[in-house]
């Protein structure tokens, strides 16, 4: 069995001087409603179909999901056959390394 994931961390360099609000997901909301968006922009804005924040994609729960299942497997190894492995990249998004591989960089561009 083979347990794959990710978690990374990514910047708020981007936020500007709205930073402090890059890891508040119902903060887009308040800050952008008065801004001069396109219709479709104000929807998605306005609609609960959308999370605006960092980090909201990443695999935090799966991650969490495989430890589980590991430590339940360790408690019970005696009884299984076959091995385990668990993979988990840990990845630091940051303006600098898109700097040094720009092609990598999820960023809207322009």
């Amino acid at each position: 069995m083979v347990l794959i994931g990710r978690t990374y961390t990514v910047g708020i360099e981007d936020y500007g001087n709205i930073r402090e609000y890059a890891t508040l997901p119902e903060s887009p909301k308040e800050l952008f409603r008065d801004e001069d968006l396109d219709e479709e922009t104000m929807r998605d804005l306005e609609s609960d179909d959308w999370i605006f924040s960092r980090g909201i994609f990443d695999m935090k729960a799966e991650v969490a999901a495989h430890l589980a299942l590991m430590k339940k497997l360790s408690e019970n190894a005696g009884e299984l056959e076959g091995n385990v492995v668990f993979m988990n990249r840990l990845l630091n998004l940051t303006a600098d390394c898109f700097s040094k591989n720009p092609s990598a960089d999820p960023r809207p561009k322009g």
